[in-house]
């Protein structure tokens, strides 16, 4: 785990390339989008942790994990959208 700096933003909606100091890019703002869609449809953050490094830690290493496991509801296609 490397961090050049503290990124800006959230640590629950923020891009792994944003974490690793590189510049913002529309796929940025897509990854921001499926963390917040994720939290509007569960009520919890893709990636909880302890502390801000502990997120940012998953958010480089961990796969997105699947919206269906804390809501079975969801429609398939929505789902692969989080992915």
């Amino acid at each position: 785990f490397y961090l050049h700096e503290e990124p800006a933003g959230t640590a629950y909606y923020v891009a792994p390339e944003i974490i690793r100091g590189k510049p913002a890019a529309p796929q940025s703002d897509q990854y921001s989008l499926g963390a917040t869609l994720f939290y509007l449809l569960t009520g919890n953050p893709p990636f909880p942790g302890e502390n801000r490094k502990d997120v940012l830690k998953h958010h480089l290493h961990t796969p997105a994990p699947d919206v269906r496991d804390q809501r079975p509801d969801i429609p398939e296609a929505l789902a692969q959208v989080l992915k």
